[in-house]
């Protein structure tokens, strides 16, 4: 471009080599270029497209010297002013796009949109036939006035400097994301999405809540003076679990004191709590036990149980007083029916009835073993 046409731009026409073009590439890639082209500068389709297409169909320097000139016209028609309609009007009597971009061309001030076919002149949208009278040209003239347009649908359009400001704004936002590549676009669409989806989740908002504080979270240098050994006896106790051993009543009215002080109760618990606990836990394992026992069948024949005979029922209670002596209070009903034969002595073990003596043994020991297991299964040891 000379210094005398960056003072006074001319029109460049690009129809006749738009007609060129289509003409060497043909009816089958003429379009498919043209429709490349277009998405490549409305940034919707990816440079290495374009350019497979142009190494293809352009091979010498020669024929890609023509679609360089092209692309550059095309560029140089885009930062043109805005047409006059109104001297397209003026001329009268156009037969053809080449006659009358040629009368309207010795003017030097009308531009043309370089996105046209043969046949048509568009002007920024604006589609008007060639032959058309004055009036039509008129019509149009007036339209464009008031900021109309009429597009290739033949609907009448506002043009960009009729467009509210946000449209304006939406409109050079949307070329500009579209000018990005795929990968910044799937990008932008999945924070998007990714916003959206804590909108709806926050869009009612919930009241904040307080956590439960423990004393026992705070600073371990931080001991309350209720918390001393002396003030609560029970807080740093073993557990029963622990221990292996069934608390008694007024232990474990202490270590109930010592929970609740510890989670912010100061009145703590009434003090039938630990006397109801008690109730409940031995109702709980005379409940076991009779089950237990249920289950139990004599060893030895005969329906008469001798003097030296142990009870089920003794034998329970001497390992549960050996372990937990304040636990019961009065014997479990239903056990005292039940009996096992005497374990065999020296005078019996030389009877002819030693083998009914070891069945008796080895169903004591039974019994025993089978206590002991749900014992320990009680107390989680």
């Amino acid at each position: 471009m000379t210094p005398g046409e960056e003072k006074n731009p001319e029109f460049r026409d690009t129809v006749q080599q738009k007609e060129r073009l289509l003409a060497f590439l043909g009816p089958t890639h003429g379009p498919r270029y043209f429709d490349l082209l277009a998405g490549f500068l409305t940034a919707k389709r990816p440079r290495t497209e374009l350019a497979s297409f142009v190494k293809e169909h352009f091979p010498t320097s020669a024929q890609l010297h023509r679609h360089n000139d092209f692309v550059l016209n095309i560029l140089h028609n885009a930062h043109l002013p805005d047409p006059d309609y109104k001297l397209l009007a003026s001329v009268e009597g156009t037969q053809g796009t080449s006659k009358a971009l040629g009368s309207v061309q010795a003017s030097g001030t009308l531009p043309i949109d370089s996105s046209l076919v043969p046949g048509q002149t568009g002007l920024n949208g604006m589609m008007v036939v060639g032959g058309a009278g004055s009036k039509e040209a008129e019509a149009l003239g007036a339209a464009h006035a008031k900021g109309l347009v009429v597009g290739k649908d033949g609907k009448l359009r506002p043009t960009g400097d009729s467009l509210r400001g946000t449209d304006v704004r939406r409109r050079m936002l949307k070329k500009q994301v579209l000018g990005l590549p795929k990968a910044e676009r799937d990008r932008l669409k999945a924070m998007l999405r990714k916003k959206r989806v804590q909108r709806k989740v926050s869009q009612w908002p919930t009241a904040p809540t307080r956590p439960v504080e423990s004393v026992l979270d705070r600073d371990e240098e931080f001991i309350p003076m209720w918390m001393t050994p002396d003030a609560v006896p029970g807080m740093f106790t073993p557990l029963a679990q622990d221990a292996g051993v069934l608390p008694a009543t007024e232990a474990l009215r202490t270590r109930l004191r010592a929970i609740t002080s510890e989670h912010g109760l100061s009145r703590g618990v009434a003090p039938d709590v630990a006397d109801f606990l008690s109730k409940a836990l031995e109702a709980h394992l005379k409940t076991l036990l009779e089950h237990c026992s249920s289950k139990l069948t004599a060893t030895s024949p005969g329906d008469t149980v001798e003097k030296d005979s142990v009870l089920v029922d003794e034998r329970a209670f001497d390992l549960v007083a050996e372990m937990a002596p304040h636990a019961f209070v009065e014997p479990i009903p239903g056990l005292s029916r039940i009996g096992v034969s005497p374990l065999p002595t020296a005078s019996t073990a030389s009877t002819p009835s030693s083998q009914e003596s070891q069945g008796a043994r080895g169903g004591s020991a039974m019994v025993k073993l089978q206590m002991e297991e749900m014992l320990a299964d009680i107390l989680g040891a």
